[in-house]
């Protein structure tokens, strides 16, 4: 039986503790607290089964795990918006071609 997957959400809030440095941080960064924060990254590492942030008393620092999966964890991100954007211009009626290389 295959174990939990990571939600939206928990990425979201990942992202937005790696991108600004902190629990604290993050929470006013998505306009949530802080404890809600930190029970969404200890989910996730607990779905992860990894260590995601060393918790020290000068604040947190990301592991090498932390480190490896927010690439991944973006891209995903990037991905769920295209999806997302694409569905709600074709309920819109909008028919606009996009052809995305890389």
């Amino acid at each position: 039986m295959a174990g939990r997957l990571p939600t939206t959400t928990m990425l979201e809030v990942f992202d937005a503790v790696m991108r600004y440095g902190g629990f604290l941080k993050a929470s006013k960064g998505l306009n949530i607290s802080a404890p809600a924060v930190s029970y969404t990254i200890r989910s996730l590492e607990q779905v992860l089964k990894v260590e995601l942030f060393e918790r020290r008393p000068d604040g947190i620092r990301p592991t090498r795990h932390a480190e490896d999966f927010v690439v991944e964890a973006r891209y995903i991100i990037d991905r769920l918006r295209d999806m997302t954007e694409r569905a709600q211009s074709q309920s819109r009626g909008d028919h606009t071609l996009r052809i995305l290389t890389s």
